[in-house]
Order: structure tokens, then sequence, then C-alpha cells
């Protein structure tokens, strides 16, 4: 399996990733997570990602604030 496909997986798995894709440009993947908060986000990132060895970098943005949320059916 190729590594971008098998760390895609493994990161799907684990219970705070909400949405993992792969993408074209500087970034292989972008993966949306939902963290109770910094240190969480901390947490993941040290012991979730950085053990990965495909993942040669990451860049992370965290949100602010929602305007909009995608997956929702207003009637």
């Amino acid at each position: 399996m190729p590594a971008r496909q098998e760390t895609a997986r493994t990161l799907s798995a684990h219970p705070h990733v909400r949405f993992c894709a792969a993408t074209t440009g500087p970034a292989n993947l972008v993966v949306a997570v939902a963290a109770a908060n910094p240190d969480a986000l901390y947490t993941f990132l040290t012991d979730s990602v950085g053990p990965l060895e495909a993942v040669t970098a990451i860049d992370t943005t965290p949100l602010l604030a929602t305007v909009k949320r995608t997956g929702l059916i207003r009637h």
C-alpha cells in the first residue's frame, strides 16, 4: 500500500479525526481534527502524527470561528 494511503487510513481511524482527504498541491493530505483544547491538539500531533514515518511536515491552522459548516441539510 502506498505510504500516503496507509497514512490516511491510520489517521482516519483516530477518534479525533473528522475528515481526511488526499489533495494536490503543497500538501498530500488534509486532515480535520476535533480537539478539546490546545493541549489535546498538541498530544494528537506529537503522539499520533509525529511517529508516522511518511509524515515529513505538518502545517496546523486552528479554526477560531465557524460561519458555515458542511454536511448539514437545512429545510
